[in-house]
């Protein structure tokens, strides 16, 4: 097996390893998929069967993780929308593993997502909807709270306009559409995708998960319109996706600032979205 690079999430692998032979599996670490600052994943196998096991970073709630609510969400999403979860607990996850691409979606692909997207959007937990001014303060570090200040106060100002114009659309949320998260089956027989990295997870705004799907699936301004009508929203409130855009590059940059990630956006990206608003 690959040796993680972070000795804690190495022996919370092996901690996680132990809980679970006590829970009856008999399972063997193969390699690390991926490692990242939420959490490390790790391909584990039994016998002949492989599965994925997902370890949590000790730092979640450092980073606005409520590791008790994604379990709470995943537990009531549609069957088929999140691959099989055998274990789940706040320390790690173990789920089935399949074969899977991860890639933009296409425009043929969004024609499938969207109606799964709607349904996940269906779901209402009865939560309070996420406040996302008071998670970007949360994730700033605390040197950049003057100088974030004045956007700060112009993106809840947008939002407040746009929901008086457009309406508010509460629903759950994913919050992290990147296409990483968004997982195909390369059995054909399958068309719909499944969706991992229930994180961030929450009652908010469907035009944030609109958002960071057209801010990471490089869809062009000249296309959002088109997805907003496949989701089944008028044209017209491409203004208030604009908006949402701007306050989930807020969200992105606010975490990298906290995580230590060097960022590709900046603040300058932010103003320019808000533009008149």
């Amino acid at each position: 097996m690959e040796t993680p690079t972070n000795d804690i999430n190495h022996v919370a692998l092996n901690r996680a390893l132990s809980d679970l032979t006590d829970r009856g599996w008999h399972l063997m670490p193969v390699s690390q998929i991926n490692e990242g600052k939420t959490n490390d994943s790790f391909m584990v196998s039994q016998r002949t069967q492989w599965y994925v096991l997902r370890v949590n970073s000790v730092k979640s709630a450092e980073l606005g993780i409520d590791r008790a609510l994604e379990k709470c969400i995943m537990r009531q999403l549609p069957e088929g929308v999140v691959l099989p979860v055998l274990e789940h607990t706040e320390q790690y996850m173990l789920t089935e593993f399949v074969r899977v691409r991860t890639q933009p979606l296409s425009a043929a692909e969004f024609a499938t997502f969207m109606p799964l997207l709607r349904e996940v959007h269906s779901i209402d937990l009865g939560d309070p909807m996420i406040d996302y001014i008071a998670r970007i303060r949360f994730l700033l570090p605390e040197q950049c709270h003057t100088s974030w200040a004045g956007i700060l106060e112009r993106l809840g100002e947008a939002m407040q306009r746009t929901d008086v114009t457009y309406g508010s659309h509460r629903a759950l949320c994913h919050h992290d559409l990147v296409p990483e998260n968004i997982l195909w089956s390369k059995d054909e027989s399958r068309q719909t995708p499944w969706l991992i990295d229930w994180e961030y997870a929450a009652m908010g705004d469907v035009f944030f998960d609109l958002a960071s799907l057209v801010e990471n699936h490089a869809i062009p301004d000249r296309r959002h319109g088109t997805v907003l009508q496949a989701y089944g929203l008028p044209l017209g409130s491409v203004h208030k996706l604009r908006v949402y855009r701007a306050v989930y590059a807020a969200i992105v940059l606010a975490w990298e600032l906290r995580s230590g990630v060097s960022s590709e956006r900046g603040i300058d990206y932010i103003e320019n979205l808000l533009g008149q608003y």
